[in-house]
């Protein structure tokens, strides 16, 4: 059974959820949720700080920059 669930895509065929207990069945599902809230607030987080940074990169296009 582990060999079956090492992809968690394996967890949307129905064989495979059959062959799960009801109560870790319950829990993967919540993991799996987590981890995807997770990722997504990560990378909203960087996606703002990109987005900060940008503002103080303006002044430093490769057009308006010094010539030596």
């Amino acid at each position: 059974m582990i060999k079956r669930l090492a992809n968690p895509q394996n967890l949307l065929d129905p064989s495979t959820r059959a062959l799960i207990p009801d109560f870790l069945l319950v829990s993967l599902v919540d993991i799996l949720g987590h981890s995807v809230w997770y990722a997504f607030l990560a990378g909203f987080f960087i996606m703002l700080l990109g987005l900060c940074l940008s503002f103080f990169m303006a002044d430093y296009t490769p057009a308006n920059s010094p010539q030596a």
